[in-house]
């Protein structure tokens, strides 16, 4: 029997015609969702960046401000006068080590602007000294633990005495401080002092020592000084060795004179605060 060829023909167009139409549909859809998946992606990409960008901006802002803050620019955005505003307590032997450890881990990365005043690390001052509350106008002050001898050794620079010498380390140590310990920092600015660091006064920095010694009180008359820098005999050279000018019962309170060993000549502004 003869087939028509035409008859063939059609019927072998309409088997194939589906096959190759639902390809074409498939492939438009996945393009489609290519597509759709690129231009999320490159919104997420877009608002990801905008708010990366306004944060790095908004943290190079805050670190520039904090390169040229002074003293009392610090003093107000630590909110010390509140801090001070009511009796403060004196920091444990726990908070003094974290914040010790804290400084040796600075210092590492700041080995320029900073260091330690001496090696040793012998001195114990809880066996001499105590903190106290030493009165409303005074707050916190030190008094012997123990009776004290004339000319002992009350305190003595330790690795533990810190100096800073140039003003952006000072900053940069109190802004790391009062992440770990809120109002600290105004601590450290209250209880620092600028010191001659050679003969001449020609080299200076700013100086804190990070054990209880910073709260030892300045005496309000020469006479009533029963802790003088220097040692028994040599009072001309300090070098922070401290001891009793007389002898001091246990419970009296430690006063000493800042003028020992503040410097007379160089003040905060030349360090740039």
């Amino acid at each position: 029997m003869k087939i028509n060829k035409n008859v063939q023909r059609s019927q072998h167009t309409l088997r194939r015609r589906p096959s190759s139409t639902s390809p074409n549909l498939l492939h438009a859809f996945r393009i489609f969702l290519l597509t759709l998946i690129c231009m999320l992606l490159a919104a997420v990409v877009l608002f990801s960046a905008f708010h990366s960008g306004k944060y790095i901006t908004e943290v190079f802002i805050s670190r520039t401000l904090r390169r040229s803050y002074t003293v009392a620019e610090m003093e107000a955005h630590f909110q010390c006068e509140e801090a001070f505003a009511s009796t403060r307590s004196w920091w444990t032997s726990d908070q003094w080590r974290e914040v010790r450890d804290l400084y040796r881990y600075f210092a590492k990365k700041n080995r320029v602007g900073t260091y330690q005043m001496a090696e040793d690390i012998t001195f114990d001052l809880s066996e001499i000294a105590e903190p106290f509350q030493a009165g409303e106008e005074k707050g916190r002050g030190l008094r012997a633990a123990r009776d004290i001898r004339k000319g002992e050794n009350v305190f003595r620079m330790t690795n533990n005495t810190i100096v800073f010498i140039d003003g952006l380390t000072y900053r940069k140590f109190l802004f790391a401080l009062e992440e770990l310990f809120p109002t600290f920092a105004c601590d450290i600015m209250n209880w620092n002092w600028m010191e001659d660091l050679d003969d001449d006064g020609v080299k200076f920095g700013i100086a804190v020592d990070l054990s209880d010694s910073n709260l030892v009180n300045t005496a309000d008359e020469e006479e009533d000084v029963n802790v003088r820098c220097g040692e028994l005999g040599k009072e001309d050279s300090c070098d922070m060795t401290f001891y009793a000018t007389r002898y001091i019962r246990k419970g009296e309170e430690l006063v000493t004179d800042y003028d020992d060993f503040v410097s007379p000549s160089h003040t905060f502004d030349e360090m740039g605060l």
